[in-house]
């Protein structure tokens, strides 16, 4: 008889052990979170688990989540140490898709409170004295004409073709060892309706500094 393959089950559970750690009332802070669902087949703790889960066990797409789900023994110990359905990770795309954005960034300003409470960056700041934010914004994606009102858009000077996309401002958390953990996003995006200037960098870094400031009004 082969003898039981105990390995995969012994990361899973000390991956839960260090998230349940530092994070203790994470799943009472995602039963917090607004259901953008009548029903499904699925709590959405589970999904958005399965999201953390899938970034933890440094999976490189959904579909390699996927293959790991479709083995039997890892999908019993997952489904065992977390008490949780381990649903498909199309699923899980689909509720984030519809999932209000600002829920997120709750659950991830909660997060990381409970981390800065612990002192978990203290030794590694600046000067021992500064939290160090970097700022900078990130081409997401090219879109096709009409995608969406808040779309971006430049023109070739030379073939006078017009392309629209999408750019995000992020803010990160930084320490003296390299470590960085995001603290807030902005979208770069047009409004909607008639406007004089589109929206940039540096406007979106106004919005997002502001909320930074209230977020964290005590952090130097």
């Amino acid at each position: 008889m082969a003898k039981p393959n105990y390995g995969k089950k012994n990361i899973i559970f000390k991956l839960w052990k260090t998230v349940t750690h530092f994070f203790p009332s994470l799943l009472d802070d995602m039963r917090e979170i607004k259901d953008c669902r009548k029903k499904g087949t699925y709590e959405l703790t589970e999904i958005l688990m399965a999201a953390i889960m899938m970034f933890v066990f440094k999976q490189g797409s959904r579909n390699a989540f996927n293959n790991e789900r479709s083995e039997s023994q890892f999908k019993k110990n997952y489904e065992n140490i977390f008490n949780m359905k381990f649903p498909h990770m199309d699923t899980v795309e689909n509720v984030l898709r519809e999932l209000e954005e600002h829920e997120i960034e709750k659950l991830k300003k909660l997060l990381l409170k409970q981390l800065l409470k612990k002192k978990f960056f203290r030794k590694n700041r600046l000067l021992d004295e500064y939290y160090l934010v970097v700022i900078d914004g990130t081409h997401v994606m090219n879109v096709n004409e009409g995608h969406c009102d808040h779309c971006l858009h430049r023109t070739s000077k030379k073939s006078e073709k017009k392309t629209y996309f999408h750019c995000v401002l992020e803010a990160k958390l930084v320490d003296a060892s390299g470590f960085s953990i995001s603290i807030g996003t902005e979208w770069i995006e047009n409004p909607e309706g008639e406007y004089s200037k589109q929206d940039c960098e540096l406007k979106g870094f106004v919005r997002l500094a502001e909320r930074l400031k209230n977020d964290y009004p005590q952090l130097p």
